[in-house]
This record gives C-alpha cells, structure tokens and sequence, in this order.
C-alpha cells in the first residue's frame, strides 16, 4: 500500500512541479529548469524516505527511496550535467556526493535495527 501512495504522490507532484518550473522558471534563459528542479525534488523526496523508512522500520518504503535515489543520481549524470557549466557542474558533483554519503551514513549507522528487522520478519 505504501509503494502505490508513494507513486502516486511522487508522479502528481512531478507534474506539477514540472508545468510551474516550465512556466515560471525559464523565462530568463534557464531552459534546463524543469529537469533541475525535478532531480531535486526528487533526491529530497527519496532521502526523506530512506529516513522514514529507517525510522518506522519500513523495508518497502526504504527501497522504494533508494531506488529513487539511484533514479535520480542516474537522471542527474545522464541528462542534467550536460546543460551545465564550469562552477555549477562542481556544484553538483559536491552536493551529489554529500547526498549519497549522508545515505550510507544512514544505513551504517542503522544497519544492525535492519538486520534484526529481516531477522524477526518486519
């Protein structure tokens, strides 16, 4: 049940963040608005779910967010980066990286809740 509000909830709020970046944020030559501003969206939305699925114990919902997460790092490599320069591109990479190590981070720091999740079959 979790993984079809979280899809739901995730494809609604691209929509519409996609249709208000596309007519807000492009008028001043930002053309690659709307990506940006989804792959965003996107990175917060999985990182809060690997939290909330940490915290209540929630096998689905923590990989339904990981696999978000690798959606959008594979989404910021292949399609944002290439409509970057110099500074912002560096930018990126360091975010991306601070983002990815705060997840595992999270997973080492909770690994042994996790385990014993599996282990009593939560």
């Amino acid at each position: 049940m979790y993984l079809i509000a979280h899809s739901f909830t995730l494809i609604f709020v691209s929509c519409d963040l996609w249709q208000y970046a596309e007519t807000h944020w492009t008028a001043g030559g930002r053309g690659n608005a709307p990506q940006l501003a989804m792959s965003i969206f996107w990175t917060v939305y999985a990182v809060t779910g690997v939290c909330f699925g940490i915290i209540q114990r929630n096998r689905q919902v923590r990989l339904f967010a990981m696999g978000l997460l690798y959606l959008s790092v594979l989404k910021v490599f292949v399609f944002d980066l290439s409509g970057l320069e110099g500074v912002y591109r560096i930018a990126s990479f360091f975010t991306l990286g601070v983002i990815l190590l705060l997840v595992s981070l999270l997973y080492t720091r909770f690994e042994t809740q996790m385990r014993g999740e599996a282990l009593t079959g939560l």
